[in-house]
């Protein structure tokens, strides 16, 4: 009796073998940390850079923002929910989250300031109740994703509120899918004991 309760424990051997076999994505680092980091730098080096800053390039570059962060959502809600076999490395999984906290946001963030500065940034009375510049008009953006709304700066003509209103909208889809995709991988975490 005493023999078949050890055999069935698990050797030293088992147990860095199980380790050694555990699914770890290969170049997750660079994909989830370096890969977002560097597209936060380039966004914020395009946004506050003097170049080009006329109400179509602020057009053309908050558009391509915002594109690039849904199909950024989309992609990865996919690999997330779809196929992408499961790990209990601790560090993927923050870096998952930093991935969609930083890269995602930030970029669906200063996408739509952009936005703001082409069709607030008129001569005389803009769309907006002030003349917007680049910190006001991410301070904005930031007062709307988080349902802040001061009232310091608000919309006043047909267009603008109807911009204001798909950012709400949108960003309230965006904060739902990242809490759902997070606490997805967090029972995940939790069911398998990550380590």
């Amino acid at each position: 009796m005493g023999r078949s309760r050890r055999a069935n424990r698990p050797t030293p051997n088992d147990r860095n073998r199980s380790k050694k076999s555990e699914y770890i994505p290969i170049g997750w680092k660079s994909e989830y940390i370096t890969g977002p980091t560097f597209a936060v730098c380039l966004c914020l080096a395009i946004y506050f850079l003097p170049l080009g800053q006329t109400d179509a390039s602020n057009l053309f570059t908050g558009t391509a923002f915002l594109t690039y962060s849904f199909i950024s959502v989309i992609r990865v809600s996919k690999r997330w929910l779809g196929g992408e076999l499961p790990t209990r490395k601790i560090a993927v999984h923050v870096a998952r989250i930093y991935f969609f906290l930083v890269h995602i946001i930030f970029l669906y963030l200063v996408g739509f300031a952009k936005l703001y500065l082409a069709v607030g940034d008129g001569p005389a009375n803009s769309c907006m109740n002030q003349h917007l510049d680049k910190v006001s008009s991410l301070y904005f953006t930031l007062t709307v994703f988080t349902t802040t709304g001061f009232g310091d700066i608000s919309a006043v003509t047909d267009k603008c509120r109807l911009m204001t209103s798909i950012q709400m909208f949108s960003g309230f889809v965006l904060i739902t899918v990242v809490l759902v995709l997070c606490l997805a991988r967090l029972g995940e975490i939790l069911g398998r004991g990550g380590k």
